[in-house]
Protein backbone atom coordinates (compact mmCIF):
# COMPACT_ATOMS: atom_id res chain seq x y z
CA UNK A 1 0.00 0.00 0.00
CA UNK A 2 1.23 3.43 -1.05
CA UNK A 3 1.16 5.71 1.67
CA UNK A 4 0.71 9.35 0.25
CA UNK A 5 3.10 11.95 2.21
CA UNK A 6 1.14 14.63 0.72
CA UNK A 7 -2.28 13.83 2.13
CA UNK A 8 -1.33 13.30 5.56
CA UNK A 9 1.88 15.79 6.26
CA UNK A 10 2.07 17.24 9.77
CA UNK A 11 0.64 20.59 9.93
CA UNK A 12 -1.93 20.65 7.59
CA UNK A 13 -5.07 21.92 8.31
CA UNK A 14 -8.60 20.56 6.67
CA UNK A 15 -10.85 22.71 4.69
CA UNK A 16 -14.34 22.48 6.31
CA UNK A 17 -16.94 20.42 3.73
CA UNK A 18 -19.03 23.16 3.11
CA UNK A 19 -16.28 25.69 2.28
CA UNK A 20 -14.56 22.91 -0.11
CA UNK A 21 -18.05 22.10 -1.57
CA UNK A 22 -18.27 25.93 -1.97
CA UNK A 23 -15.25 26.56 -4.00
CA UNK A 24 -16.08 23.83 -6.40
CA UNK A 25 -18.91 25.22 -6.94
CA UNK A 26 -17.40 28.29 -8.06
CA UNK A 27 -14.93 26.40 -10.28
CA UNK A 28 -11.87 27.15 -8.21
CA UNK A 29 -11.43 23.45 -7.15
CA UNK A 30 -11.54 20.85 -9.76
CA UNK A 31 -10.26 17.37 -10.14
CA UNK A 32 -7.44 18.10 -12.27
CA UNK A 33 -3.68 18.37 -11.34
CA UNK A 34 -1.03 20.89 -13.16
CA UNK A 35 -0.14 17.73 -15.76
CA UNK A 36 -3.69 17.59 -16.26
CA UNK A 37 -3.34 20.95 -17.87
CA UNK A 38 -0.34 20.49 -19.73
CA UNK A 39 -1.51 17.09 -22.05
CA UNK A 40 -4.32 19.61 -22.61
CA UNK A 41 -2.25 21.96 -24.02
CA UNK A 42 -0.17 19.46 -26.03
CA UNK A 43 -3.55 18.34 -27.53
CA UNK A 44 -4.69 21.73 -28.29
CA UNK A 45 -1.44 23.80 -29.19
CA UNK A 46 1.55 21.32 -29.44
CA UNK A 47 3.58 23.93 -31.39
CA UNK A 48 2.80 26.85 -29.38
CA UNK A 49 5.93 27.98 -27.12
CA UNK A 50 5.25 27.02 -23.56
CA UNK A 51 8.63 28.49 -21.98
CA UNK A 52 11.26 30.66 -23.17
CA UNK A 53 14.44 31.83 -21.91
CA UNK A 54 17.74 33.40 -22.17
CA UNK A 55 19.93 30.67 -22.50
CA UNK A 56 18.09 27.83 -24.21
CA UNK A 57 15.79 29.91 -26.68
CA UNK A 58 11.82 28.17 -26.67
CA UNK A 59 10.25 24.89 -26.03
CA UNK A 60 7.30 24.26 -27.09
CA UNK A 61 4.41 22.38 -25.17
CA UNK A 62 5.08 19.27 -27.14
CA UNK A 63 8.44 19.62 -25.85
CA UNK A 64 8.04 20.81 -22.83
CA UNK A 65 5.13 17.15 -22.13
CA UNK A 66 7.64 15.01 -24.06
CA UNK A 67 10.82 15.92 -21.52
CA UNK A 68 8.93 16.33 -18.48
CA UNK A 69 7.51 12.36 -18.94
CA UNK A 70 11.09 11.65 -19.79
CA UNK A 71 12.75 13.11 -16.52
CA UNK A 72 9.77 11.66 -14.54
CA UNK A 73 10.75 8.53 -15.24
CA UNK A 74 14.62 8.83 -14.69
CA UNK A 75 13.95 10.18 -11.54
CA UNK A 76 11.25 7.21 -10.83
CA UNK A 77 13.79 4.95 -11.59
CA UNK A 78 16.68 6.67 -9.50
CA UNK A 79 14.26 6.17 -6.42
CA UNK A 80 12.01 9.22 -6.01
CA UNK A 81 8.18 7.91 -5.39
CA UNK A 82 4.84 9.25 -4.35
CA UNK A 83 5.08 12.30 -1.72
CA UNK A 84 8.88 12.73 -1.73
CA UNK A 85 9.90 16.15 -1.59
CA UNK A 86 12.49 17.21 -3.93
CA UNK A 87 14.15 20.84 -4.30
CA UNK A 88 14.71 22.65 -6.88
CA UNK A 89 17.25 25.75 -6.41
CA UNK A 90 17.79 26.31 -10.14
CA UNK A 91 17.76 29.76 -11.69
CA UNK A 92 14.84 30.98 -14.55
CA UNK A 93 15.73 28.56 -16.92
CA UNK A 94 13.51 26.46 -18.99
CA UNK A 95 14.29 23.33 -16.81
CA UNK A 96 12.84 24.74 -13.72
CA UNK A 97 9.39 23.86 -15.74
CA UNK A 98 10.39 20.70 -16.36
CA UNK A 99 11.22 19.62 -13.26
CA UNK A 100 8.19 21.15 -11.50
CA UNK A 101 6.12 18.93 -13.82
CA UNK A 102 8.30 15.60 -13.68
CA UNK A 103 7.87 15.93 -10.01
CA UNK A 104 3.75 16.27 -10.73
CA UNK A 105 4.00 13.59 -12.68
CA UNK A 106 5.47 11.02 -9.75
CA UNK A 107 3.40 12.77 -7.31
CA UNK A 108 6.39 14.21 -5.44
CA UNK A 109 6.01 17.55 -3.43
CA UNK A 110 8.46 20.34 -5.21
CA UNK A 111 10.07 22.25 -2.81
CA UNK A 112 11.68 25.46 -4.33
CA UNK A 113 14.31 27.33 -3.07
CA UNK A 114 16.05 30.76 -4.55
CA UNK A 115 19.32 30.20 -6.18
CA UNK A 116 20.74 32.42 -3.66
CA UNK A 117 20.87 30.34 -1.10
CA UNK A 118 24.05 28.58 0.03
CA UNK A 119 25.46 26.23 2.56
CA UNK A 120 23.15 27.14 5.86
CA UNK A 121 19.53 28.00 3.89
CA UNK A 122 20.16 24.67 1.61
CA UNK A 123 20.79 22.42 4.97
CA UNK A 124 18.26 24.01 6.79
CA UNK A 125 15.04 23.32 3.99
CA UNK A 126 16.63 19.70 3.31
CA UNK A 127 16.15 18.95 6.97
CA UNK A 128 12.85 20.21 7.50
CA UNK A 129 11.69 18.57 4.74
CA UNK A 130 13.78 15.21 4.63
CA UNK A 131 14.06 15.75 1.08
CA UNK A 132 15.14 12.81 -0.82
CA UNK A 133 16.60 14.66 -3.69
CA UNK A 134 17.54 17.97 -4.87
CA UNK A 135 18.25 20.09 -8.69
CA UNK A 136 21.06 22.14 -8.97
CA UNK A 137 22.57 23.92 -11.77
CA UNK A 138 26.32 22.33 -11.74
CA UNK A 139 28.01 26.55 -11.38
CA UNK A 140 25.97 29.62 -11.92
CA UNK A 141 27.08 33.17 -11.12
CA UNK A 142 30.65 31.79 -10.23
CA UNK A 143 29.38 29.69 -7.34
CA UNK A 144 30.06 25.96 -7.58
CA UNK A 145 26.93 24.27 -6.56
CA UNK A 146 28.25 20.45 -7.29
CA UNK A 147 31.04 21.70 -4.64
CA UNK A 148 28.44 22.43 -1.96
CA UNK A 149 26.25 19.37 -2.37
CA UNK A 150 29.18 17.77 -2.39
CA UNK A 151 30.29 19.00 1.28
CA UNK A 152 26.30 18.96 2.54
CA UNK A 153 25.25 14.81 1.21
CA UNK A 154 27.48 13.44 3.84
CA UNK A 155 25.27 15.37 6.44
CA UNK A 156 22.34 14.76 4.96
CA UNK A 157 21.21 11.05 5.10
CA UNK A 158 17.89 11.46 3.25
CA UNK A 159 19.57 12.76 0.42
CA UNK A 160 20.05 10.39 -2.11
CA UNK A 161 19.59 11.95 -5.40
CA UNK A 162 21.87 15.09 -6.26
CA UNK A 163 20.30 15.61 -10.52
CA UNK A 164 23.17 18.30 -12.11
CA UNK A 165 21.89 20.82 -14.90
CA UNK A 166 25.06 21.11 -16.34
CA UNK A 167 28.34 19.38 -17.87
CA UNK A 168 30.21 18.95 -14.18
CA UNK A 169 27.95 16.29 -12.13
CA UNK A 170 29.96 14.82 -9.71
CA UNK A 171 30.68 10.82 -9.41
CA UNK A 172 27.00 9.80 -7.71
CA UNK A 173 25.33 12.54 -8.79
CA UNK A 174 22.83 12.78 -11.88
CA UNK A 175 23.38 14.11 -14.65
CA UNK A 176 20.14 15.93 -16.70
CA UNK A 177 21.64 15.88 -19.66
CA UNK A 178 22.16 12.25 -19.17
CA UNK A 179 18.48 11.40 -18.31
CA UNK A 180 17.24 13.28 -21.06
CA UNK A 181 19.69 11.85 -24.07
CA UNK A 182 19.27 8.11 -22.51
CA UNK A 183 16.73 5.37 -24.33
CA UNK A 184 13.95 6.35 -22.46
CA UNK A 185 10.70 7.47 -24.19
CA UNK A 186 7.36 7.92 -22.79
CA UNK A 187 4.79 8.04 -25.78
CA UNK A 188 1.95 8.34 -23.52
CA UNK A 189 2.16 10.79 -21.19
CA UNK A 190 -0.07 9.24 -18.64
CA UNK A 191 1.84 6.01 -19.34
CA UNK A 192 3.81 4.30 -16.17
CA UNK A 193 2.40 6.73 -13.70
CA UNK A 194 -1.19 6.66 -13.20
CA UNK A 195 -0.17 4.71 -9.93
CA UNK A 196 1.56 7.78 -8.72
CA UNK A 197 -0.36 11.22 -9.84
CA UNK A 198 -1.33 13.16 -6.91
CA UNK A 199 -4.70 13.49 -5.99
CA UNK A 200 -6.10 17.71 -6.25
CA UNK A 201 -6.07 17.77 -2.71
CA UNK A 202 -2.63 16.55 -1.87
CA UNK A 203 0.23 18.82 -1.26
CA UNK A 204 2.43 19.09 -4.23
CA UNK A 205 4.56 22.11 -3.51
CA UNK A 206 6.58 23.83 -0.55
CA UNK A 207 8.30 26.99 -0.23
CA UNK A 208 9.93 28.41 2.48
CA UNK A 209 9.50 32.27 3.65
CA UNK A 210 11.12 33.93 6.52
CA UNK A 211 9.16 37.68 5.25
CA UNK A 212 10.54 40.48 7.42
CA UNK A 213 10.39 38.18 10.69
CA UNK A 214 13.32 35.92 9.90
CA UNK A 215 11.76 32.67 11.23
CA UNK A 216 11.55 29.96 7.93
CA UNK A 217 8.28 28.57 7.94
CA UNK A 218 7.14 25.59 5.06
CA UNK A 219 3.90 27.03 3.33
CA UNK A 220 2.10 24.12 2.25
CA UNK A 221 0.21 24.45 -0.98
CA UNK A 222 -2.02 21.30 -2.66
CA UNK A 223 -2.94 21.27 -6.58
CA UNK A 224 -6.30 23.19 -5.22
CA UNK A 225 -5.28 25.90 -4.03
CA UNK A 226 -2.49 26.85 -6.39
CA UNK A 227 -4.82 25.90 -9.29
CA UNK A 228 -7.10 28.60 -7.72
CA UNK A 229 -4.36 30.80 -7.29
CA UNK A 230 -4.37 30.69 -11.37
CA UNK A 231 -7.87 30.06 -11.49
CA UNK A 232 -8.46 33.88 -9.86
CA UNK A 233 -6.25 35.44 -12.59
CA UNK A 234 -8.24 34.34 -15.60
CA UNK A 235 -11.74 35.19 -13.76
CA UNK A 236 -9.97 39.04 -12.63
CA UNK A 237 -7.64 39.68 -15.50
CA UNK A 238 -9.13 37.46 -18.65
CA UNK A 239 -5.41 35.23 -18.71
CA UNK A 240 -5.85 32.99 -21.52
CA UNK A 241 -3.60 31.16 -23.99
CA UNK A 242 -3.54 34.42 -26.03
CA UNK A 243 -1.20 35.56 -22.97
CA UNK A 244 2.58 35.93 -22.93
CA UNK A 245 3.84 36.04 -19.24
CA UNK A 246 7.15 38.06 -18.80
CA UNK A 247 8.48 36.55 -15.45
CA UNK A 248 11.69 38.45 -14.27
CA UNK A 249 10.86 36.87 -10.36
CA UNK A 250 12.89 34.13 -9.38
CA UNK A 251 11.19 30.65 -9.63
CA UNK A 252 12.51 29.48 -6.83
CA UNK A 253 9.87 31.95 -4.87
CA UNK A 254 6.19 31.49 -5.00
CA UNK A 255 5.73 34.63 -7.02
CA UNK A 256 7.70 33.14 -9.99
CA UNK A 257 6.30 29.82 -9.83
CA UNK A 258 2.27 30.52 -8.84
CA UNK A 259 2.44 33.47 -11.50
CA UNK A 260 4.69 31.91 -13.99
CA UNK A 261 5.47 28.59 -14.56
CA UNK A 262 1.74 27.05 -13.08
CA UNK A 263 0.04 30.09 -14.98
CA UNK A 264 1.11 29.68 -17.96
CA UNK A 265 0.61 25.57 -18.25
CA UNK A 266 -2.81 26.81 -16.41
CA UNK A 267 -3.76 28.81 -19.27
CA UNK A 268 -1.44 27.57 -22.12
CA UNK A 269 -0.42 31.16 -22.41
CA UNK A 270 3.70 31.28 -23.45
CA UNK A 271 6.48 32.08 -20.35
CA UNK A 272 9.25 34.56 -20.63
CA UNK A 273 11.57 33.66 -18.33
CA UNK A 274 14.39 36.70 -17.27
CA UNK A 275 17.82 35.07 -15.18
CA UNK A 276 18.50 38.38 -13.49
CA UNK A 277 16.80 41.63 -13.03
CA UNK A 278 18.27 44.45 -15.60
CA UNK A 279 15.90 47.26 -16.43
CA UNK A 280 16.69 47.56 -20.10
CA UNK A 281 17.06 43.87 -21.22
CA UNK A 282 13.54 44.05 -19.61
CA UNK A 283 11.77 46.02 -21.82
CA UNK A 284 13.68 45.01 -24.57
CA UNK A 285 12.31 41.03 -23.60
CA UNK A 286 8.76 42.52 -22.86
CA UNK A 287 8.69 43.96 -26.40
CA UNK A 288 10.44 41.67 -28.17
CA UNK A 289 8.48 38.18 -27.51
CA UNK A 290 5.58 41.10 -27.25
CA UNK A 291 4.64 40.47 -23.56
CA UNK A 292 0.94 41.19 -22.13
CA UNK A 293 1.22 40.59 -18.35
CA UNK A 294 3.84 40.54 -16.06
CA UNK A 295 4.19 40.33 -11.76
CA UNK A 296 6.60 42.65 -10.05
CA UNK A 297 8.28 44.21 -6.95
CA UNK A 298 7.96 48.33 -6.76
CA UNK A 299 11.21 48.29 -7.55
CA UNK A 300 11.14 46.92 -10.71
CA UNK A 301 8.32 49.05 -11.65
CA UNK A 302 10.17 51.87 -10.65
CA UNK A 303 13.53 50.86 -13.16
CA UNK A 304 10.90 50.21 -15.89
CA UNK A 305 9.27 53.54 -16.22
CA UNK A 306 11.95 55.42 -15.33
CA UNK A 307 13.90 53.87 -17.98
CA UNK A 308 15.27 56.46 -20.83
CA UNK A 309 14.57 53.06 -23.18
CA UNK A 310 11.15 52.82 -22.45
CA UNK A 311 10.63 55.32 -25.11
CA UNK A 312 12.65 53.34 -27.47
CA UNK A 313 10.03 50.42 -27.67
CA UNK A 314 6.66 52.78 -27.55
CA UNK A 315 5.97 52.86 -24.03
CA UNK A 316 5.55 48.67 -24.81
CA UNK A 317 1.88 48.35 -26.26
CA UNK A 318 1.67 44.77 -25.77
CA UNK A 319 1.75 44.70 -21.84
CA UNK A 320 -2.02 44.65 -20.78
CA UNK A 321 -1.24 44.09 -17.02
CA UNK A 322 1.61 44.75 -14.57
CA UNK A 323 0.52 43.70 -11.12
CA UNK A 324 2.88 45.36 -8.53
CA UNK A 325 3.00 44.11 -5.14
CA UNK A 326 5.27 42.76 -2.53
CA UNK A 327 6.07 46.13 -0.82
CA UNK A 328 4.63 49.45 -0.48
CA UNK A 329 3.34 51.14 -3.78
CA UNK A 330 3.58 54.83 -3.80
CA UNK A 331 0.99 57.10 -5.15
CA UNK A 332 3.87 58.86 -6.96
CA UNK A 333 5.01 55.64 -8.82
CA UNK A 334 1.39 54.29 -9.62
CA UNK A 335 0.68 58.40 -11.35
CA UNK A 336 4.17 57.80 -13.13
CA UNK A 337 2.99 54.63 -14.26
CA UNK A 338 -0.32 55.22 -15.77
CA UNK A 339 1.45 58.29 -17.24
CA UNK A 340 4.59 56.34 -19.38
CA UNK A 341 2.92 53.31 -19.75
CA UNK A 342 -0.30 54.37 -21.07
CA UNK A 343 -1.78 50.98 -22.09
CA UNK A 344 -1.36 48.88 -19.56
CA UNK A 345 -3.30 48.57 -16.11
CA UNK A 346 -1.17 48.97 -13.68
CA UNK A 347 -2.80 46.95 -10.71
CA UNK A 348 -1.19 47.44 -6.92
CA UNK A 349 -2.27 44.35 -5.13
CA UNK A 350 -1.63 42.21 -2.06
CA UNK A 351 -0.61 38.45 -1.65
CA UNK A 352 2.10 36.37 0.56
CA UNK A 353 2.99 33.15 -0.25
CA UNK A 354 0.34 31.65 1.81
CA UNK A 355 -2.10 33.26 -1.00
CA UNK A 356 -2.94 35.86 -2.79
CA UNK A 357 -5.61 38.66 -1.56
CA UNK A 358 -6.70 41.88 -3.19
CA UNK A 359 -6.19 43.55 -6.75
CA UNK A 360 -7.26 46.35 -9.04
CA UNK A 361 -8.82 46.24 -12.26
CA UNK A 362 -10.26 48.02 -15.10
CA UNK A 363 -13.16 48.93 -13.13
CA UNK A 364 -11.18 50.72 -10.12
CA UNK A 365 -11.39 54.10 -9.34
CA UNK A 366 -7.67 55.85 -10.23
CA UNK A 367 -8.26 57.59 -6.86
CA UNK A 368 -8.09 53.91 -5.10
CA UNK A 369 -5.46 52.17 -7.57
CA UNK A 370 -3.32 55.59 -6.48
CA UNK A 371 -4.23 55.36 -2.37
CA UNK A 372 -4.97 51.44 -1.39
CA UNK A 373 -3.80 47.89 -2.86
CA UNK A 374 -7.47 47.40 -4.21
CA UNK A 375 -10.53 44.51 -3.82
CA UNK A 376 -10.47 41.13 -2.59
CA UNK A 377 -9.85 38.81 -5.76
CA UNK A 378 -12.85 36.70 -6.71
CA UNK A 379 -13.68 33.77 -4.52
CA UNK A 380 -11.99 35.86 -1.78
CA UNK A 381 -13.10 37.61 2.13
CA UNK A 382 -11.16 39.91 3.26
CA UNK A 383 -11.94 41.55 6.81
CA UNK A 384 -10.13 44.00 9.44
CA UNK A 385 -10.13 41.95 12.87
CA UNK A 386 -9.07 42.96 16.68
CA UNK A 387 -6.21 41.50 18.50
CA UNK A 388 -9.16 38.82 19.90
CA UNK A 389 -9.71 38.21 16.48
CA UNK A 390 -12.97 40.54 16.29
CA UNK A 391 -14.21 41.91 12.78
CA UNK A 392 -13.65 45.69 13.41
CA UNK A 393 -15.40 48.41 11.89
CA UNK A 394 -14.71 49.86 7.96
CA UNK A 395 -11.61 52.62 8.64
CA UNK A 396 -10.27 51.28 11.84
CA UNK A 397 -6.91 49.73 11.56
CA UNK A 398 -6.17 45.97 12.76
CA UNK A 399 -5.10 43.00 11.04
CA UNK A 400 -5.88 41.84 7.57
CA UNK A 401 -7.49 38.54 8.00
CA UNK A 402 -8.51 36.73 4.43
CA UNK A 403 -10.35 33.40 3.35
CA UNK A 404 -10.36 31.59 0.01
CA UNK A 405 -10.07 28.65 -2.18
CA UNK A 406 -6.21 30.00 -2.89
CA UNK A 407 -4.86 29.67 1.38
CA UNK A 408 -2.41 27.89 1.95
CA UNK A 409 -2.71 24.25 3.98
CA UNK A 410 -0.98 24.49 6.74
CA UNK A 411 2.84 25.14 8.04
CA UNK A 412 4.87 21.84 7.39
CA UNK A 413 5.38 20.10 10.82
CA UNK A 414 4.24 23.05 12.79
CA UNK A 415 0.44 22.47 13.81
CA UNK A 416 1.22 25.12 16.20
CA UNK A 417 1.89 27.88 13.48
CA UNK A 418 -1.11 26.20 11.62
CA UNK A 419 -3.54 26.42 14.41
CA UNK A 420 -2.52 30.15 15.62
CA UNK A 421 -2.18 31.36 11.94
CA UNK A 422 -6.47 30.54 11.60
CA UNK A 423 -9.83 31.80 13.42
CA UNK A 424 -12.08 29.38 13.98
CA UNK A 425 -14.21 30.61 11.39
CA UNK A 426 -11.24 29.74 8.85
CA UNK A 427 -10.02 32.86 8.25
CA UNK A 428 -5.81 33.29 8.23
CA UNK A 429 -4.79 35.82 10.14
CA UNK A 430 -2.00 37.21 7.83
CA UNK A 431 0.03 39.27 9.97
CA UNK A 432 -0.24 42.55 8.07
CA UNK A 433 -1.96 45.63 9.54
CA UNK A 434 -4.78 47.29 7.02
CA UNK A 435 -7.81 49.07 6.99
CA UNK A 436 -10.72 48.79 4.79
CA UNK A 437 -13.18 51.83 3.79
CA UNK A 438 -16.99 50.75 2.92
CA UNK A 439 -16.83 49.79 -0.69
CA UNK A 440 -14.15 46.97 0.45
CA UNK A 441 -10.83 48.66 -0.84
CA UNK A 442 -7.82 47.68 1.05
CA UNK A 443 -4.75 49.64 2.87
CA UNK A 444 -1.80 47.92 4.08
CA UNK A 445 -0.48 50.13 6.56
CA UNK A 446 2.30 47.81 8.06
CA UNK A 447 2.96 44.59 9.92
CA UNK A 448 1.54 43.33 13.42
CA UNK A 449 5.29 42.40 14.69
CA UNK A 450 7.17 45.79 13.16
CA UNK A 451 4.42 48.04 15.33
CA UNK A 452 7.14 50.21 17.34
CA UNK A 453 5.72 50.46 20.54
CA UNK A 454 6.75 53.47 22.22
CA UNK A 455 5.52 54.38 26.00
CA UNK A 456 2.35 52.36 25.02
CA UNK A 457 1.95 54.32 21.32
CA UNK A 458 1.88 51.74 18.76
CA UNK A 459 3.43 53.74 16.30
CA UNK A 460 3.33 52.14 12.28
CA UNK A 461 6.64 52.29 10.74
CA UNK A 462 4.78 52.58 7.36
CA UNK A 463 2.48 55.46 7.97
CA UNK A 464 6.18 57.30 8.79
CA UNK A 465 7.84 56.10 6.06
CA UNK A 466 5.30 56.73 3.72
CA UNK A 467 5.31 61.01 4.62
CA UNK A 468 9.36 61.21 5.12
CA UNK A 469 10.07 58.91 1.41
CA UNK A 470 8.36 61.94 -0.24
CA UNK A 471 11.78 63.97 0.28
CA UNK A 472 13.87 64.46 -3.00
CA UNK A 473 17.10 64.04 -0.71
CA UNK A 474 15.91 60.58 0.21
CA UNK A 475 15.98 57.21 -1.97
CA UNK A 476 15.20 54.18 0.53
CA UNK A 477 14.22 54.85 4.08
CA UNK A 478 12.66 51.93 6.92
CA UNK A 479 12.15 52.62 10.91
CA UNK A 480 12.54 50.26 13.02
CA UNK A 481 12.26 50.01 16.89
CA UNK A 482 15.29 50.32 19.18
CA UNK A 483 15.15 49.30 22.89
CA UNK A 484 14.78 51.98 25.18
CA UNK A 485 14.93 51.30 29.02
CA UNK A 486 12.37 54.03 29.75
CA UNK A 487 9.75 53.76 26.79
CA UNK A 488 10.19 50.48 25.59
CA UNK A 489 11.26 50.88 21.73
CA UNK A 490 12.30 54.49 20.23
CA UNK A 491 12.32 54.75 16.34
CA UNK A 492 15.32 54.33 14.35
CA UNK A 493 15.27 55.79 10.72
CA UNK A 494 17.41 54.01 8.41
CA UNK A 495 18.44 56.10 5.12
CA UNK A 496 19.94 55.43 2.10
CA UNK A 497 20.33 58.62 0.87
CA UNK A 498 20.65 60.01 -2.46
CA UNK A 499 24.27 60.58 -4.37
CA UNK A 500 26.10 63.23 -3.10
CA UNK A 501 23.34 64.09 -0.35
CA UNK A 502 23.95 64.86 3.29
CA UNK A 503 20.80 64.29 5.45
CA UNK A 504 20.71 65.00 9.60
CA UNK A 505 18.29 63.74 12.34
CA UNK A 506 16.95 67.65 12.22
CA UNK A 507 16.06 67.61 8.45
CA UNK A 508 14.08 64.37 9.69
CA UNK A 509 12.76 66.33 12.11
CA UNK A 510 11.91 69.08 9.73
CA UNK A 511 10.10 66.89 7.25
CA UNK A 512 7.96 65.38 10.44
CA UNK A 513 6.92 68.49 11.78
CA UNK A 514 6.18 69.87 8.23
CA UNK A 515 3.73 67.23 7.25
CA UNK A 516 1.99 67.94 10.75
CA UNK A 517 3.36 64.54 12.23
CA UNK A 518 2.87 63.93 15.87
CA UNK A 519 6.18 64.45 17.98
CA UNK A 520 6.07 61.27 19.59
CA UNK A 521 6.59 59.59 15.84
CA UNK A 522 9.12 61.49 14.91
CA UNK A 523 13.00 59.40 14.46
CA UNK A 524 14.57 59.82 17.22
CA UNK A 525 18.12 58.22 15.89
CA UNK A 526 19.37 58.48 12.24
CA UNK A 527 21.71 55.60 10.50
CA UNK A 528 22.83 55.84 7.41
CA UNK A 529 23.28 52.92 4.88
CA UNK A 530 24.44 52.53 1.39
CA UNK A 531 21.19 49.99 0.77
CA UNK A 532 18.75 48.49 3.57
CA UNK A 533 18.56 44.34 4.05
CA UNK A 534 15.87 42.80 1.55
CA UNK A 535 14.57 39.67 1.07
CA UNK A 536 14.29 38.05 -2.22
CA UNK A 537 10.98 39.28 -2.68
CA UNK A 538 11.93 43.47 -1.96
CA UNK A 539 10.15 43.52 1.25
CA UNK A 540 12.76 44.96 4.09
CA UNK A 541 14.04 42.92 6.46
CA UNK A 542 13.19 44.91 9.30
CA UNK A 543 14.65 42.30 12.23
CA UNK A 544 17.53 42.75 10.57
CA UNK A 545 17.62 46.70 10.87
CA UNK A 546 16.67 46.13 14.64
CA UNK A 547 19.41 43.41 15.01
CA UNK A 548 21.93 46.08 13.48
CA UNK A 549 20.98 48.83 16.30
CA UNK A 550 20.59 46.72 19.00
CA UNK A 551 24.21 45.93 18.50
CA UNK A 552 25.20 49.18 17.57
CA UNK A 553 23.51 50.34 21.25
CA UNK A 554 25.15 47.26 22.85
CA UNK A 555 28.27 48.51 22.03
CA UNK A 556 28.05 51.82 22.26
CA UNK A 557 27.31 51.29 26.11
CA UNK A 558 29.95 49.12 26.42
CA UNK A 559 32.89 51.25 25.13
CA UNK A 560 31.11 54.85 26.88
Amino acid sequence: MVINAGSMLKGRRETPPHLETQYRQQGFWTDKVLTDYLEACIVKQPERVAVLDERSGSVTYSQLGERATRLALGLHEAGVSKGDFFIIQIPNWYEFSVIHLALTYLGAISVSVPVTFRHHEVEFVARATGAKGIAIPDDYQDFNFVEMMGDLRGELANLEIVLVIGEHAATGMLSYQDLMSGPRMVTDSNKGFGATKPRPDDVTFVVFTSGSTGEPKGVMHTSNTLAAINATYVKEYGVSSDDVIFMPAPLGLSVGLMHGVRLAVFTGATLVLQERWEPEKSIHLISQERATLTVVVPTMLQDIVTSPKLLDHESLPSLRLVWVGGAFVSPSLVQRAHANLPHTLISPGWGMSEGIGSCCNDDTPVSKVQTTDGRAFPGTELKIVSPEGEEIPFGDEGELAMRGPQLFAGYLHRPDLTDAAFLSDGFLRTGDLAQMDSDGYVKITGRVKDLIIRGGLNISPVEVEEILSGDSRIATIALAGMPDERLGERICAFVVPKIGVELTLEDLADLAEKSGLAKQKWPERLEILTELPMTPTGKVQRYALKQLITEKLTEESRTA
